[in-house]
């Protein structure tokens, strides 16, 4: 009796799949998530099914650390440019700076990858390397960084003594150890 209604979705399912007007509409791992997805809905506003891509992300997120070349980027115009590297990081280190366009990655122009795939592009093992290609104000021709990738420590929380007795304490994001 408790998987009753896991039959008649089961059947429900079937039918869809061998009946439907239009079987190229009908993509069954596809309609099992939002299935699952209208369940979750229907619980709570907090409760959600997220993407592997996205769970990966929040992961990462909240652990504070990921293997990479330590920069932070934005998209601006259609263009991926450097917010700034992050402290002692290999692109800190190598000489990428704000402003920065990053034109190729690994021999690979931008133009051919989307900004989602660039940024995932740099991440990667500890130890691996990589090939950043950056256009820089100023400079005639662009740049090429050969960067090793490393465990990034992103510091969640930052404080600065205003006197002695008296701290201004930032956090910039929660993660496991803020």
């Amino acid at each position: 009796p408790r998987y009753q209604s896991l039959e008649t979705f089961a059947r429900g399912l079937y039918y869809l799949e061998t009946m439907y007007v239009d079987e190229t509409r009908v993509k069954p791992d596809e309609m099992v998530i939002n299935a699952l997805k209208g369940v979750i809905a229907k619980l709570d506003p907090h409760t959600v099914l997220m993407p592997k891509k996205a769970f990966e992300q929040l992961t990462i997120d909240t652990q504070g650390k990921f293997g990479g070349v330590g920069i932070i980027v934005s998209q601006e115009n259609q263009k991926l440019i450097v917010v700034s590297p992050i402290e002692d990081t290999p692109a800190y280190i190598a000489g990428v700076k704000a402003g920065d366009e990053i034109i190729a990655i690994d021999g690979v122009s931008l133009t051919k990858l989307k900004n989602t795939d660039a940024v995932d592009s740099m991440r990667g093992e500890p130890g691996s390397t990589l090939k950043l290609t950056v256009r820089r104000e100023g400079v005639k021709e662009p740049l090429d960084f050969d960067l090793t990738r490393e465990i990034i420590k992103v510091k969640s929380v930052r404080d600065q003594a205003l006197s002695p007795k008296i701290h201004y304490v930032r956090i910039a994001s929660f993660q496991e150890n803020t």
